[in-house]
């Protein structure tokens, strides 16, 4: 027997059965006249006569209407005839779609033709589908075509559950699946092709019962089994093996079978096309079909199943998670089953199984094995419960648990929210998902550029669009805080970090070391402990000018409370990278400095080679003003104003060797300049001139490695080894000056400008 076999079985029954309702209600394709010519039963006989005289009636008003053509005989369109053939759509209806197949350029444009309330009107679809989108005005349901519906966003299409009545998630998803199916069908490149997957989904227009199963139910037993749905069967029966009720969970799309009911009373050959689902054998189809059988012959288990359902059918809504699961626990479980999950996740000091077997004196396996069925049942109730709106719900209270803070979350930080969620709504995200990455990808949306979910389509891909270069993670968040201006804010950070605010705060919640709070303009990033040496640097960058030691200590104290020391911020500011002195006793921040870092360069290269020049210690003001004496100095150097900033610029380079005095030297091998103490170069220049020397001579003689000043020296050739003769100096003759070592004399220079 052909392939084809078995699909024209199905088809005449479907024909005969229409027959008997009214001969008028279908268009029968050519091609299934085609195949009841090689049919020698008396009823095929008949129905190809029927056939005949169906398919000339309609012929005749195609050529009455000028709008007859040529059907194109390849495989696709006759998977289409033959799809539409067994899907019941009257006459008027499927002439309509048929030339719309035809006129149609692409499947789009035939897709754009068909809305929402005609395709639910002619095809397959749940009964609470069909009856919400036909309740209401088609503006009201805002999709203009199967088309736009199908290729709207995730978010898009859950707009239908806000709009229509008795419209819940499983409606939508049955929705979205059937459409899905459909445009399959209307892509298939063969009969045969389409006659596996019309098998394989098994879609019923009117199910066909087998007399004989419906005579052996009495009234309360097709009462309860019709209250049944076969999800929740599978899922609540204990004498249902795990394979058969993953392959049928698995498929999730079964609504051909409203009930047990339907399922049971269908005819075997039916129940045969489950075997086109996936992990579902022979013994699959044999393990529910006995399985129905024992629930119908135990009175008191059918009674209680189907109450369970009625009582969750009873609840219009859950208002939250805690609510629902703590109803499922009381509703459906049995006293052992109970108390497992309780000891297991629900109460304050949770147990493991070994600790639960223990105390039970069963074994860790037994446990397992109840906490297993247990959530089956608990999964199975929600599939019967026809409070869907409370799914919405419960999406809104995981949007708020995520998304409270920001609208961005990292996995990481899911997972800190789960362990302090509460343990009831921990249990339920532990039943409906394998994986948390699982439960967020069902109704957020995740960028794999920012490693992350996004509470919104909308703001997902205004966010990527705004970052269009793949995301860099190399600048860490504690330097970030380091570089940013006070007060912190996320948009600082930001800014800094080149990643979305988002991002950022997820980043600024997960760390220790940073709090969130509250300001009368907006929230502000605040790290738990301030270093002096960072609270040193917020006080520079925020005036984004040069500020004295004693300035900088009394804005430590308003904007940190640390109560500071000038020789504490000294230290601090000799520690700091990125400040420099700039004038007498006045600091700042190289970022406020008009000089670029390659000018910061040429400033070093300036000195380096000045030095290796000269071969001695010189004063970064001698250094300066020979600097001064180029040409276009500003566009070489910058806004390089004094010898300070040419001395803080060198100081932060490891090749230089500062000294006091602001003077200068190197660390390489070819720098041979021995450092002296002004003390010294005073006592070796009295020695070499043998006559006294005036304060102005002193300085003069030394220019050429020291800046001097009056003030700068007159310290130090007041000491008890000069003597004073007139506005002159002299060595005195005391020769103990002779043995004074170089850290005394450094304790005695006044040389600071």
């Amino acid at each position: 027997m052909s392939i084809k076999r078995p699909f024209i079985r199905f088809a005449i029954d479907k024909i005969e059965f229409l027959f008997k309702k009214g001969k008028n209600n279908k268009i029968l394709t050519q091609k299934i006249k085609n195949e009841l010519e090689y049919r020698k039963t008396k009823k095929s006989k008949k129905l190809k006569d029927e056939v005949s005289a169906i398919t000339s009636n309609n012929l005749k008003k195609e050529e009455k209407n000028d709008k007859a053509l040529k059907f194109k005989q390849d495989d696709a369109s006759k998977a289409v005839l033959i799809k539409e053939a067994t899907r019941e759509i009257s006459n008027e209806k499927e002439s309509e779609i048929l030339h719309k197949v035809k006129e149609s350029q692409s499947l789009d444009d035939f897709l754009k033709t068909v809305t929402l309330k005609e395709y639910v009107r002619n095809n397959n679809v749940p009964v609470r589908v069909k009856n919400s989108i036909l309740a209401v005005d088609e503006v009201f349901i805002g999709f203009d075509s199967i088309y736009s519906f199908i290729t709207a966003s995730k978010k898009n299409k859950a707009g239908l559950i806000r709009r229509l009545e008795f419209f819940g998630e499983k409606s939508l998803n049955h929705l979205v699946k059937s459409i899905e199916e459909y445009i399959k069908g209307l892509n298939l490149g063969s009969l045969d092709s389409f006659n596996k997957v019309l098998e394989s989904r098994s879609v019923f227009a009117s199910p066909i019962v087998d007399k004989e199963l419906e005579d052996s139910l009495n009234a309360k037993q097709i009462e309860a089994l019709k209250n049944i749905p076969l999800n929740f069967f599978v899922s609540s029966c204990d004498q249902v093996s795990i394979r058969t009720r993953n392959a049928i969970l698995k498929a999730d799309g079964l609504y051909e079978y409203q009930n047990l009911y339907d399922f049971y009373v269908s005819p075997d050959r039916y129940k045969e096309n489950l075997l086109y689902l996936d992990d579902f054998g022979r013994l699959s189809l044999d393990n529910l079909i006995n399985s129905v059988k024992f629930i119908i012959n135990e009175e008191k288990l059918l009674t209680r199943l189907s109450n369970t359902v009625t009582k969750t059918r009873n609840i219009n809504t859950y208002e939250t998670i805690e609510e629902f699961v703590n109803y499922a626990i009381i509703s459906i479980l049995s006293d052992k089953e109970r108390l497992i999950i309780k000891e297991r996740y629900l109460n304050e000091n949770t147990l493991t199984l070994e600790e639960v077997g223990s105390k039970q004196n069963v074994s860790r396996e037994r446990i397992r094995q109840v906490e297993s069925k247990a959530i089956q049942k608990i999964q199975g109730f929600d599939l019967c419960s026809s409070a869907e709106e409370s799914h919405i719900k419960f999406q809104i209270e995981f949007e708020n648990y995520f998304f409270e803070n920001c609208d961005f979350i990292s996995i990481k930080r899911a997972e800190s929210i789960v362990k302090k969620m509460h343990k009831s709504v921990a249990l339920y995200v532990k039943i409906f998902a394998n994986s948390l990455s699982e439960l967020l990808n069902k109704d957020f949306f995740y960028s794999s550029k920012f490693q992350g979910w996004f509470a919104s389509e909308a703001i997902l891909n205004e966010t990527e669009n705004s970052f269009i270069l793949q995301a860099c993670f190399d600048i860490d968040l504690d330097l970030a805080i380091q570089n940013a201006q006070w007060p912190i804010t996320i948009s600082n950070l930001s800014d800094i970090m080149d990643l979305p605010e988002g991002v950022v705060t997820d980043m600024v919640i997960l760390s220790t070391k940073l709090n969130i709070e509250g300001l009368q303009n907006g929230d502000f990033v605040r790290p738990v402990k301030v270093t002096v040496k960072n609270a040193v640097r917020y006080v520079l960058r925020r005036y984004k000018k040069g500020m004295t030691l004693e300035e900088v200590k009394n804005n430590c104290l308003e904007m940190f409370n640390l109560k500071l020391t000038v020789r504490a911020i000294g230290s601090a500011l000799g520690d700091l990278p990125d400040g420099l002195i700039v004038d007498t006793g006045t600091y700042a921040l190289y970022e406020y400095l008009e000089i670029t870092n390659k000018q910061l360069n040429n400033i070093r290269e300036f000195g380096k080679k000045y030095l290796l020049k000269e071969q001695e210690y010189i004063s970064a003001f001698v250094i300066f003003n020979n600097l001064k004496k180029q040409n276009n100095i500003f566009e070489k150097y910058g806004a390089l104003d004094n010898g300070h900033i040419f001395f803080g610029v060198c100081q932060d380079n490891e090749s230089f060797i500062t000294k006091k005095g602001f003077m200068l030297g190197l660390k390489t091998s070819n720098f041979e300049g021995e450092y002296i103490s002004l003390t010294k170069e005073i006592v070796n220049l009295m020695n070499q001139e043998r006559r006294p020397l005036s304060a102005r001579e002193i300085i003069d003689k030394l220019s050429a490695t020291r800046f001097l000043t009056h003030s700068s020296i007159q310290g130090i050739i007041e000491r008890d080894i000069f003597e004073k003769i007139g506005d002159s100096f002299y060595l005195s003759g005391d020769q103990s000056h002779l043995e004074i070592n170089d850290e005394e004399l450094l304790e005695h220079e006044f040389d600071d400008i």
